[in-house]
C-alpha cells in the first residue's frame, strides 16, 4: 500500500487500489522476463502454433516476448511466483488479457 501512495506520486495519472501496471516497470520484473523468456522458449498460450517467440524485433511487435502470468493478477494470482509466470508472444498475451484457460484445456488457447 505504501508504494502505490508513493508511486501515485511520480506518476502522471494517480493510481488506484486495484492499478498493479506499475509491476512491470520494475527491475525485479525485468529480472523475471529475463529469466523465464529465453531464447527457444515457447509461447504457453498458443504453444508456438504462430512460430517462435522473436527477440530481436522491436519491443511491441506482436510476436516478440511477454511473460503472461497463467492467473491473471485480476482474478487473484501472484505478480511474482513463477509457477504462475510463463513466456508468451506479446499478441497472445494481449488477446488472452484477464482470462483463464477451461479446466478441460490441455492444448492451447485460441483467443486470436
Amino acid at each position: 500500500m505504501v508504494v502505490i501512495e508513493r508511486r501515485a506520486v511520480r506518476r502522471r495519472r494517480p493510481l488506484t487500489e486495484g492499478d498493479l501496471s506499475w509491476i512491470r516497470s520494475t527491475a525485479r520484473w525485468k529480472r523475471l522476463v529475463d529469466e523465464i523468456c529465453v531464447p527457444g522458449a515457447v509461447c504457453g498460450i498458443c504453444l508456438g502454433e504462430r512460430g517462435p517467440i522473436l527477440f530481436d524485433v522491436r519491443r511491441a511487435h506482436p510476436l516478440s516476448r511477454s511473460l503472461d502470468h497463467i492467473k491473471p493478477l485480476a482474478r487473484g494470482g501472484d505478480p511474482w511466483d513463477p509457477a504462475n509466470l510463463q513466456p508468451a508472444h506479446l499478441s497472445c498475451n494481449a488477446a488472452k488479457g484477464d482470462r483463464e484457460p477451461p479446466a478441460r484445456c490441455n492444448r492451447g488457447w485460441s483467443w486470436y
